[in-house]
């Protein structure tokens, strides 16, 4: 929040043309990690239950598409207020363990959810977010868009 103030500071001052964006999760086939690749990894695992981290249902948060945040950014970049602070999302928010249930359901693997092992102290249980801009496509949406072009890609392979 630091940040967000100096930036409406120095836009307000003119001394730059500046905006601050708030962006939620962000889920993309090409991500090197995030909880999305992890449920995928370890659903691919020899086992008959997928483990993850936390307490159930894990923490509760909004997700958008890499490309759909990239999307409204170039948007942005052309019409917005300068020394304005924007928030970016869906009004939606998904827990872990729906995730691996989308995940297990779409990729056709049976698989008992465990969770084990407390949740990292950084971690955020719950995040709500009302976002002045709204995403077209829910946190489910983002997640079944990105299981649908993973599912392409592992099948040209």
């Amino acid at each position: 929040m630091a940040c967000e103030a100096l930036v409406r500071t120095y836009s307000h001052q003119g001394a730059i043309d500046g905006v601050s964006v708030r962006i939620p999760a962000l889920v993309g086939i090409e991500a090197s990690h995030g909880v999305l690749k992890d449920i995928i990894r370890k659903s691919q695992l020899d086992s008959n239950t997928l483990e993850l981290i936390g307490t159930d249902p894990g923490s509760i948060r909004p997700f958008v598409t890499v490309n759909e945040a990239a999307e409204i950014l170039y948007n942005l970049a052309t019409d917005f207020e300068y020394g304005n602070c924007l928030v970016i999302g869906p009004k939606d928010s998904i827990s872990v363990r729906e995730i691996a249930e989308i995940v297990l359901r779409q990729l056709n693997i049976k698989k008992q959810i465990k969770f084990c092992l407390p949740s990292w102290l950084g971690d955020i249980q719950e995040m709500y977010i009302d976002p002045c801009i709204k995403t077209k496509l829910t946190s489910e949406e983002a997640i079944l868009k990105v299981l649908k072009e993973y599912k392409e890609l592992k099948e040209k392979k």
